[in-house]
């Protein structure tokens, strides 16, 4: 059996693990579609429940689809960002609204491709990338204005910071509990399925394929160490979070100039974008406000 951790249904490992034996190939085809592949859509009704009061709805077309979102707020006051995670959808980040539009920000958010109430990715609609979710914020922005700060949990946060690679200038960046690299996760994946070093290959290369980039190219840390011109950057993550660990926060914070680092206990890698004292500091970080850093 796979580590529970592990997004793949018992049944499925046991038929990845017995093609294995046969072929690790077409193992290593069939872990890289599941890795691409999407948790079901949560209902419209659970994302409903924790949509804040307000914004407007907008939809835009995107890469032969759509992307569709909400805006809170006056179109003439700076905007944030706000980017959900792998499986996501915007609403996970609805505590940020309030709070950034009291501040004095617009807000917009939205759901990446494949995610939420927006169309299907380029694979189709269990399918997306971090690349089109990175693409899909590029042109968010470029309808509605520059970035002044973009808030992101998880992935949302890897496909930020290849957005910015690619030419986004966000004001100030709040990374989430972000992955800071893909190649070491897609390893554990492949270990969690049982797989040997050949389907690894398979599953590495098939991978790359998909995204158009060589996996190190998301290296967070080799990202901040070959370019300049980093903007101010909070980390939020929580210790305890077993999805993406804690040191990877860490190290990001080490590598990029004058990041700071926020470091919670007990609430995961979901509850900790619900934490009052992680929103109350976002939104001061999102100000110009220092975060007094703790465990760094």
């Amino acid at each position: 059996m796979p580590p529970p951790s592990v997004p793949v249904p018992a049944a499925v490992a046991q038929a990845v693990r017995a093609v294995h034996r046969v072929s690790p190939r077409a193992a290593g085809r069939i872990a890289a579609d599941l890795w691409f592949r999407l948790p079901p859509r949560a209902s419209a009704q659970r994302r409903a429940r924790h949509q804040p009061p307000g914004g407007e709805p907008f939809t835009l077309p995107w890469a032969g689809g759509s992307v569709s979102g909400r805006r809170f707020g006056s179109p003439a006051a700076p905007t944030a960002y706000l980017v959900h995670g792998w499986g996501g959808w915007w609403q996970q980040l609805g505590a940020f609204v309030p709070p950034l539009l009291e501040a004095g920000f617009q807000v917009v958010a939205f759901d990446g491709p494949s995610h939420g109430d927006s169309g299907p990715g380029r694979f189709g609609p269990r399918s997306t990338s971090l690349v089109e979710l990175a693409g899909s914020l590029s042109a968010v922005v470029e309808a509605h204005g520059s970035a002044e700060v973009v808030v992101t949990h998880s992935v949302g946060g890897a496909a930020t910071l290849h957005a910015h690679e690619l030419g986004l200038q966000p004001g100030r960046l709040v990374l989430v509990a972000p992955p800071v690299a893909m190649a070491p996760i897609l390893r554990w994946f492949a270990g969690g399925l049982g797989l040997g070093e050949d389907a690894l290959r398979h599953l590495l290369s098939r991978a790359e394929d998909r995204v158009g980039w060589p996996l190190d190219h998301f290296d967070a840390v080799a990202m901040t160490r070959r370019r300049s011109g980093h903007p101010p950057l909070l980390l939020v993550h929580d210790r305890d979070d077993v999805e993406t660990p804690a040191r990877g926060s860490r190290a990001l914070a080490e590598a990029w100039p004058g990041a700071e680092l926020l470091l919670t206990e007990g609430l995961g890698h979901r509850r900790v974008l619900w934490d009052p004292e992680v929103v109350e500091r976002t939104v001061a970080f999102a100000t110009g406000g220092r975060v007094s850093p703790r465990g760094r």
